[in-house]
């Protein structure tokens, strides 16, 4: 079981993005279907292994186009 958290450009924790999810045979792909009305800046994505106790962090970047 992994603890998926979200975190917004202004660190706050973005609910509709977090969740609890299952990783069979210890791994999971998934994506996140961001909205438009998103804050445009870099977002961070906190998984937990409940099990194990491991951490892992990635971020990505909303904006606009150039």
């Amino acid at each position: 079981m992994l603890r998926v958290e979200v975190y917004d450009p202004a660190a706050r924790l973005s609910r509709a993005y977090s969740d609890n999810v299952l990783a069979v045979g210890g791994r999971r792909q998934e994506s996140i279907p961001t909205a438009m009305n998103d804050r445009s800046g870099l977002w961070r994505v906190v998984v937990d292994d409940i099990l194990s106790g491991t951490r892992s962090e990635a971020n990505f970047v909303i904006g606009e186009s150039e």
